[in-house]
């Protein structure tokens, strides 16, 4: 899973590197790699490498170079962005194969799939340009980031589960190389096709697992590794379920961005119950060991070619639309391929599929397909040669049905007055369009029309 988070103040944004060094001393695993680290060509820019210190984090945070302590970005308000907190989680059987089971090299696999994902990323940076009345963005491929590998929840009545994940604190800078200056990043593309880099993300972690011998169980939220066993999932997933209940009693269920500010408006105390090894103790006997079975053969879970891979997302992006983003259909590719196909894979199927068209509108790749567009010109072409061709229906209609309000009246009058071969009503969930079609069927019928559904 990755989740983007804005901070909007340099003390909020301090918060991370504090919180960072918190959760990373009282790990258990000897060795592991839990200090944040420096990563990003803007890094390079910066003098920046190897481990985050204090003084390097909060100069950035408050808009000064690291290595001359000179301003950073040119323009400095109090409502400026300070960064963005890129979280990347390992799904549950993920978090505990490592932190339970033992499995030493998955820190270093789901450390290898942030970092390569977080190059994508990187390459997709761009910042505004505003001189000389010019109103646009420019690539310019260099961020940033400071990451912080953590490996539990928060708390629940001092209790944590299980939980690995990884703070990329990306700050809102990067160096514009036409400009010859660092300035303030443009996010909004790429806050946008999150759920592209949390497809490449999976597909990263589940082929290095699949790497170690593990096989993998695709989810529609992602994937899990086969043999790890629902209930234990749901044993370690205390906080989640929290937040879930929650959010069915407030009617947000399905919304995911309410669903997290929820998650940070009600965290609660980071105070422990348990440390160091006695919480490993704890993880370890509400773990049922029984249901455990790793050593799944690979005729249990299902392989697909790239081209069913791809085939299935146009064919689930296009089903009720003819255009659609074009990283979303990737990622949509990705998800289903994940543990089966490589990234490099889905991508070298698309480029040459030979149906789809791509195009960029507004800085997004936009995606269609030959077949679409030759049905929607011979719907135009259709629609052009049955305009003003038809008797109408019933050129003296009025309604007398009281319940239907003023568009809904307008509508029923269109659809029974029309000289057109065809209309169309278009309306939001909920506004009434199937009670005006009883009423319009009924007044067809009444005028000695037929009608088919």
């Amino acid at each position: 899973m990755l989740r983007i988070f804005q901070s909007d103040s340099a003390a909020n944004a301090k918060g991370y590197y504090t919180s960072g060094l918190e959760d990373a001393h009282d790990y258990y695993v000897a060795g592991a790699a839990t200090s944040g680290l420096w990563f990003g060509k803007a890094a390079e820019m910066l003098g920046l490498s190897g481990e985050v210190t204090q003084e390097q984090f909060h100069l950035l945070c408050d808009n000064h170079r690291p290595d001359t302590f000179e301003k950073l970005n040119p323009r400095e308000n109090t409502k400026r962005k300070i960064g963005y907190d890129m979280t990347f989680s390992a799904p549950k059987s993920v978090s505990i194969l490592q932190g339970i089971v033992g499995e030493k090299n998955v820190i270093l696999i789901f450390q290898q799939a942030v970092r390569e994902t977080m190059i994508y990323l990187e390459q997709d940076a761009h910042v505004r340009v505003r001189k000389n009345g010019l109103d646009e963005t420019r690539r310019t491929g260099n961020l940033v980031w400071g990451e912080f590998t953590h490996f539990e929840s928060r708390p629940i009545d001092g209790i944590s589960d299980v939980n690995l994940h990884c703070h990329c604190y990306c700050f809102n800078t990067s160096y514009d190389a036409e400009e010859g200056r660092f300035k303030a990043g443009e996010f909004f593309n790429i806050k946008r096709d999150a759920p592209y880099y949390e497809a490449i993300f999976h597909s990263r972690l589940a082929q290095g697992l699949k790497s170690l011998g593990y096989q993998i169980e695709n989810k529609a939220y992602g994937f899990e590794v086969a043999g790890i066993g629902d209930e234990n999932i749901k044993r370690f997933s205390r906080r989640a379920t929290e937040i879930e209940e929650l959010a069915e009693r407030l009617g947000i269920a399905g919304n995911d961005k309410a669903k997290d500010k929820l998650a940070s408006l009600t965290r609660k105390s980071k105070k422990m119950r348990f440390k160091g090894a006695e919480k490993l103790a704890e993880w370890r006997s509400r773990l049922d060991w029984d249901a455990l079975d790793l050593e799944q053969p690979p005729t249990k879970t299902v392989k697909i070619s790239p081209a069913f891979a791809v085939q299935l997302a146009i064919e689930n992006m296009f089903e009720r639309k003819s255009v659609g983003s074009f990283r979303r259909l990737i990622a949509c590719a990705i998800q289903n391929s994940l543990g089966s196909c490589t990234v490099n894979e889905i991508f070298t199927e698309i480029r040459g599929h030979r149906d789809l068209v791509v195009t960029e509108k507004n800085g997004e790749f936009l995606a269609t397909t030959h077949e679409i567009i030759a049905e929607e010109k011979a719907i135009l072409e259709y629609l052009t040669k049955t305009a003003s061709s038809q008797m109408t229906i019933d050129p003296w209609y009025q309604t007398k049905v009281q319940t239907l309000d003023d568009d809904q009246r307008d509508a029923v009058e269109a659809i029974l007055k029309t000289f057109d071969g065809v209309i169309a009503i278009e309306g939001r969930a909920g506004t009434g369009k199937t009670t005006l079609l009883r009423e319009a069927v009924l007044a067809m019928h009444a005028a000695g029309q037929n009608v088919f559904t």
